[in-house]
């Protein structure tokens, strides 16, 4: 992979999870039951491309409006993080298809 096409994949990768961790926060917001699921779990993990002290002023406003968490930030090259993000989204998946 060209380094320019590996800088592409990690700032879509990067928005993605921008955008999930916003819808995150607006389910916290909403969802009683997914608050008390959170504060039992007490943590959070940001996976990134960037550097953690690049990534550390967008975990901060979610953890203080939601100070039970704390946002745990892992950096990894684009296709760990991929591939990281693509394993545990099946395991979701799985594991709702098994419970409905």
């Amino acid at each position: 992979m060209s380094g320019f096409h590996q800088r592409e994949v990690g700032i879509f990768l990067l928005l993605t999870l921008a955008v999930l961790l916003i819808r995150i926060t607006a389910a916290l917001a909403d969802d009683a039951e997914r608050i008390a699921k959170a504060k039992a779990e007490g943590q959070a993990m940001f996976y990134s491309t960037m550097g953690i002290d690049t990534v550390r002023p967008l975990t901060l406003p979610f953890e203080k409006k939601f100070p039970f968490l704390k946002v745990e930030a892992l950096r990894l090259n684009s296709e760990r993080l991929f591939n990281r993000v693509a394993k545990r989204y099946r395991k979701i998946t799985a594991r709702r298809k098994h419970s409905s």
